[in-house]
């Protein structure tokens, strides 16, 4: 019976100093003849896995840089253009309710005075409580706009004092006057009601809110 030895070899020491390391483990690891392979080939180091650039930087820590860079971009312009569709609902609606209240020199004139059913003091309430809960509003949005941006807000609150001071005026000299009672009394001329000095004052407003919603990402406060 022909028996056969398995022996395993030792590992190979890449040492440049000791070049008979591979003889000395055997033949069976000597290079064989014709062959182009020898120690320095064996023993050659290799490159690492991760390219790096000429600083020393991984690209991919470079490309992950980038791309958190775009993402927190993205993120921030989204952001922006949710918080000016915000602003742009607020003011409006702010100027809404503005406007609102012009109309009520036009109601107070046009009010019925009708004696039946004792429809003077019925309109006379319900003119002040329609009136009360639009001065409601405009002192709510006079906060709130200002909370939005200083510009406008200063801007609003010139034009409510304006406002007042013109509209609220007219509705007081409105209620000295008779009332509605005929289809003609309905049309009221400039004469008697005269809102023109809020022109300006509504332009500097609406240039405030333009500006407002121009500014841009990193001109916030």
């Amino acid at each position: 019976m022909t028996t056969t030895l398995l022996t395993q070899a030792a590992p190979v020491s890449c040492d440049e100093t000791n070049p008979g390391a591979l003889s000395s483990l055997g033949p069976s690891l000597e290079p064989a003849a014709g062959t182009a392979a020898s120690t320095s080939q064996l023993c050659q180091p290799t490159e690492s896995p991760n390219a790096t650039d000429a600083g020393g930087v991984p690209w991919v820590l470079l490309a992950a840089a980038l791309t958190g860079l775009i993402a927190i971009w993205l993120a921030r312009a989204k952001s922006r253009s949710e918080s000016r569709e915000r602003s742009r609902l607020l003011f409006a609606e702010a100027y809404q309710w503005y406007a609102a209240y012009k109309e009520f020199p036009y109601a107070v004139r046009r009010r019925r005075t009708t004696p039946r059913n004792s429809a003077p003091a019925d309109e006379r309430i319900r003119l002040s409580e329609a009136l009360r809960a639009v001065q409601e509003k405009l002192d709510y949005f006079r906060v709130w706009t200002a909370l939005e941006d200083k510009d406008a807000g200063a801007a609003y609150s010139r034009l409510l004092a304006e406002l007042r001071k013109v509209a609220g005026g007219s509705i007081r000299d409105g209620w000295r006057e008779p009332g509605a009672t005929r289809d003609e009394d309905m049309n009221i001329s400039p004469s008697r009601v005269d809102l023109s000095a809020l022109q300006e004052f509504e332009k500097q407003y609406q240039d405030a809110v333009r500006t407002a919603l121009r500014r841009r990402w990193w001109q916030l406060p």
